[in-house]
C-alpha cells in the first residue's frame, strides 16, 4: 500500500499472539496488577477511584473493576482501549508493537513519531531533500547555499497530521487532518538528551504547510515537538546545530530558519571552529539554554517582538535576559552573555526578516555588535527575591518531605498570598502565539508530610500512619490513623482530623491529600504496640490512637 494508508491488524491474528502475554502487556501499560491484595486503585484515566476496586484475574485474563458497567469484566484490549482512550482497531496495533509482533501490521507507512522514528523514517517514505529545500526557500537562496547542520536532519515524504481526540468523541481516538511532507531535524542538550522538531511543509517544499483550522477556530501549527515520553527529562533546551556546540562561542537563535539564516552569515567562521550557531525550537527553549562546559561567551540572536501584544510582548528578549539572569546566578559558564536584536523598535521583526529583506551581511554586523548584558534594578531585586523564595520552599518540603507518587505530580510552590502550599500539577497550556508550553499547577494544601509508618503486633497485625502537619500558626503537629481508615467513606475521619490540626484546602485538595496518604510507604516506623490495639493481659482492652480505652463486653 502507498506511504500514509491506514494501518490495521488482523483481529484473529493479534487475539493468538497476545494469548498467554497478556501480563507483558499490563506490564508495558505500567499497571502494577501483582500489588492488589486482592484490588489495587483502578489505573483508568476516567475512573476517579478512591476505594481500590479494580484487579486482574489471571487465570480468566479479565479484569474486574466497579466501573466496568457494560459488561461484567474486561479483555486486554478493553484494557487498553480504556488506558489509550482509543478504539479496538488502534487497540490492535498498540497490543502488536507492544509485544514486538509489527510483522502483523498491514498497511501504511507505520511511521511513528518518538525521536528516533522520525530521525529514522522508512526508506520508501524517507526523501533527505526535503529540509534543505525547504530551508533553501525560507531563506531565499539556493539549496546549495544552505549549510548543513552538524546534527541530523531527515526529510519524510508524507507524515499524518492528527489533532487531539474530540472531547465528545466516541472512540477517543485522534482526528485525521491529512498527510504531508514533512522536514524532521535532530536536537540535542549538553547533558546528551536527544530530541527531534518537525515541520509539515507544502507539497513544493516552498514554505510551511497550511493546515487550516482546528475544531475551535485555531490555526494548526506546523511544528511540532516529537512525541516525548512523559516520564522522561524535559526536552526544552535541546538544540539544533551547526558546527562543534562546545565552542568558546556560541549563538543561539529562536527557530531553526533563524538559526539557518545565521549559520549562513558565519558559514566561514563555523568551518573554521571559530564558534558555533545553535537552534531553540521556542523563546522557552532559549531560557532553558545550558551551555557545554567549552563555553565562554553566549550571543542570543533574539527575535524582535515589539509589536506583539500581551504575552507575546518583547518574549524574544525577555528570554534572552532571563537565560543571562540564571546563568549569572548558576555561574554556569565564567563567561557573558550578550544579545542582538533586528529591526527598529516598535517592530515584529527577527534575523530571517533581515536576511531575506535587507542583508546578509546586517546579520552578522548587528550580531558582533551586540552589547553584554547588563540586567536593570528591577531584574536584580526580582531574581534576589526569587532566590529567597526558592530557599523558603527548599526548607519547607525538608521539613515535610513526600515520597515519589505514582500517577501524580506535586510540589511546593508559593500562593498569591505569599504562602508556601503544596501544588499539584494539573496540566499543560500551549501559547498558540509564542508556541511555548506551560505547565499548569494548582494550590491543594498547606504542607504535610514526614511520615511515619505505626505497627501493632498485637492479635491482629495493624498498620497505623503518623503524618506532620503545619498548622495555621506555622507549628508543627501530628495525626496518628489507622491505614483501615482510608478507604472507609472516602476517608472523612481521617480528612476531618487534617481539618482539625490546621491543616487548609484548596481546589478539591482532601481527595489528594488521601490520595498521597494511600500510596504512602515510609521507611521509618515505629512499634505502637503498648499505645494502641488489643492488650489481653490487661483484660481484653483496645487502646484507640488517642489513649482511650474499651473493655471487651462479657
Amino acid at each position: 500500500m502507498p506511504a500514509g494508508s491506514e494501518r490495521f491488524v488482523r483481529t484473529r491474528e493479534i487475539r493468538a499472539a497476545v494469548k498467554g502475554r497478556e501480563s507483558d502487556i499490563l506490564d508495558a501499560l505500567g499497571i502494577a496488577w501483582r500489588n492488589g491484595r486482592p484490588h489495587i486503585t483502578c489505573p483508568y484515566p476516567d475512573h476517579d477511584d478512591h476505594d481500590p476496586s479494580w484487579r486482574w484475574h489471571a487465570k480468566s485474563d479479565r479484569a474486574f473493576c466497579t466501573c466496568i458497567t457494560d459488561r461484567k469484566s474486561d479483555g486486554i484490549f478493553d484494557v487498553v482501549m480504556k488506558m489509550k482512550a482509543t478504539g479496538f482497531d488502534a487497540a490492535k496495533i498498540i497490543v502488536a508493537e507492544l509485544l514486538r509482533r509489527n510483522d502483523l501490521i498491514e498497511g501504511g507507512s507505520g511511521q511513528k513519531t518518538d525521536p528516533q522514528s522520525l530521525l529514522n523514517p522508512h526508506a520508501n517514505n524517507r526523501d533527505d531533500a526535503i529540509p534543505p529545500r525547504y530551508l533553501a526557500a525560507r531563506l531565499g537562496i539556493a539549496v546549495d547555499q544552505i549549510p548543513s547542520p552538524s546534527t541530523k536532519m531527515v526529510g519524510i515524504d508524507s507524515l499524518a497530521y492528527f489533532d487531539a481526540p474530540l472531547k465528545n468523541g466516541k472512540s477517543g481516538k485522534p482526528v485525521l487532518v491529512g498527510h504531508w511532507p514533512c522536514a524532521v531535524f535532530e536536537t540535542i542538550a549538553a547533558d546528551g538528551h536527544q530530541h527531534a522538531q518537525r515541520i509539515y511543509v507544502s507539497t513544493d517544499y516552498s514554505g510551511k504547510a497550511e493546515l487550516g483550522q482546528d475544531t475551535r477556530g485555531r490555526q494548526r501549527d506546523p511544528k511540532k515537538s516529537a512525541q516525548r515520553d512523559p516520564k522522561g527529562p524535559s526536552t526544552a533546551g535541546c538544540c539544533v546545530v551547526w558546527g562543534n556546540p562546545d565552542s568558546e562561542h556560541v549563538i543561539v537563535a529562536e527557530g531553526i530558519e533563524n538559526a539557518a539564516a545565521v549559520a549562513c552569515s558565519f558559514r566561514h567562521e563555523i568551518e573554521n571552529g571559530e564558534l558555533a550557531v545553535l537552534s531553540a525550537i521556542t523563546a522557552g527553549g532559549i531560557e532553558a539554554f545550558v551551555p557545554w562546559p567549552a563555553t565562554r561567551r553566549i550571543t542570543v540572536a533574539a527575535d524582535r517582538d515589539e509589536g506583539k501584544p500581551g504575552a507575546g510582548f518583547k518574549r524574544g528578549e525577555k528570554a534572552a535576559r532571563n537565560l543571562a539572569l540564571r546563568l549569572a546566578s548558576e555561574a554556569a559558564n565564567g563567561g557573558e552573555v550578550l544579545i542582538a536584536l533586528p529591526g527598529q523598535p516598535g517592530a515584529t521583526y527577527d534575523f530571517l526578516d533581515l536576511f531575506r529583506d535587507i542583508d546578509p551581511d546586517q546579520v552578522r554586523n548587528i550580531i558582533l555588535a551586540a552589547p553584554p548584558f547588563r540586567p536593570t534594578a528591577e531584574e536584580i531585586e526580582e531574581f534576589n527575591n526569587h532566590g529567597r523564595r526558592q530557599s523558603e520552599i527548599k526548607e519547607i518540603a525538608g521539613a515535610f518531605p513526600l515520597p515519589p507518587l505514582i500517577g501524580l505530580r506535586v510540589e511546593y510552590r508559593h500562593t498569591e498570598t505569599d504562602e508556601i502550599w503544596l501544588y499539584r500539577l494539573k496540566g499543560i497550556r500551549e501559547d498558540r502565539e509564542t508556541g511555548d508550553r506551560t505547565e499548569v499547577w494548582e494550590a491543594v494544601s498547606s504542607p504535610f508530610g514526614k511520615f511515619v509508618l505505626l505497627l501493632s503486633s498485637g492479635e491482629h497485625l495493624a498498620h497505623g500512619l503518623r503524618v506532620h502537619v503545619r498548622t495555621a500558626t506555622g507549628a508543627v503537629d501530628t495525626i496518628d490513623f489507622m491505614r483501615a481508615e482510608l478507604p472507609q467513606l472516602g476517608a472523612s475521619g481521617v480528612r476531618s482530623a487534617m481539618m482539625s490540626a490546621g491543616v487548609r484546602v484548596a481546589n478539591g485538595g482532601e481527595m489528594t491529600i488521601v490520595e498521597i496518604l494511600k500510596q504512602v510507604g515510609p521507611s521509618d516506623c515505629i512499634d505502637v504496640t503498648q499505645s494502641f490495639g488489643w492488650h489481653h493481659s490487661t483484660g481484653d482492652v483496645f487502646v484507640t490512637l488517642g489513649g482511650k480505652q474499651w473493655r471487651r463486653s462479657k
